[in-house]
């Protein structure tokens, strides 16, 4: 346990869960399942970004190559979307 509370992961972790019952006792609408599923929603391609970043960051590498690779397939999507 002492372990534990060593890590950065730990507190960042203790963080989001504690701003997340801040804003669920600030706002009644903060916990509904259609504001969670409009997150879901609404985040889920930039999810899947960070889950891919993640893995490199905690593999040792840190390679400025996949974001900025990301931000080139996304503005490519966008102008194909636009035509």
């Amino acid at each position: 346990m002492a372990n534990l509370l060593k890590r950065h992961e730990f507190w960042l972790g203790m963080f989001i869960i504690a701003l997340c019952l801040l804003l669920g006792w600030r706002s009644e609408e903060f916990f509904t399942f259609g504001n969670l599923y409009d997150l879901a929603n609404n985040y889920a391609m930039l999810t899947i970004l960070a889950c891919g970043l993640f893995v490199v960051l905690i593999a040792g590498g840190i390679d400025i190559s996949f974001p900025a690779m990301t931000i080139i397939a996304q503005y490519g999507m966008v102008v194909m979307l636009q035509k």
